[in-house]
Parts: structure tokens; sequence; C-alpha cells
């Protein structure tokens, strides 16, 4: 998955199944719904730990941009059945 540095803030491209995004602490900020799938975001340091006890965000299956602006203190892990995704953090 490659990231990309845009103004401060990272970009995970391509996003697709249960992904590690970011270890430690900071903020997502915005979800592409590239190719629309149901996506689930939580605070966790592995994609193993990703559970309903710790679930930031559930993102509906429908296209566009989301705005989510919100905090995580272990990682980011992104949990998504199918579809692609772009998500922005810091």
């Amino acid at each position: 998955m490659p990231l990309d540095n845009t103004n401060g803030q990272q970009v995970a491209k391509g996003v697709t199944g249960t992904v590690l995004i970011k270890a430690g602490s900071g903020r997502v900020v915005v979800v592409s719904m590239i190719t629309p799938a149901a996506l689930a975001l939580h605070d966790c340091a592995t994609t193993g730990a990703a559970s309903a006890a710790n679930q930031i965000a559930a993102l509906p299956s429908a296209a566009g941009v989301v705005s989510v602006n919100l905090p995580f203190l272990l990682g980011l892990v992104a949990v998504a059945a199918a579809g692609v995704h772009a998500i922005s953090y810091n």
C-alpha cells in the first residue's frame, strides 16, 4: 500500500481487506470510498486486535468522500470486506 505525504497529512491508497494504516496515535481525517463497500475503522495496534470494542467508525457502502475527523491512540486499522478506499490521516 503506497503512502503519500500531502500538506502534512498521510494518505493510504488502495486500502482493501484488513490493514494496519498507522501504528501509534493520530487522527483519521477523510475517507474516500473509491469502490464503495462498508468500512470499519478501529483504534488498535494490530489487525488481529480489531473488534467491536475498539471500533471508532463504521462507514456505509456508499460512493463519495466522508469526513471522519476522529482521533486514535493505539493505531489505525481499517477493515473492509470488499471495495477500495483511500484514507487520509495525521
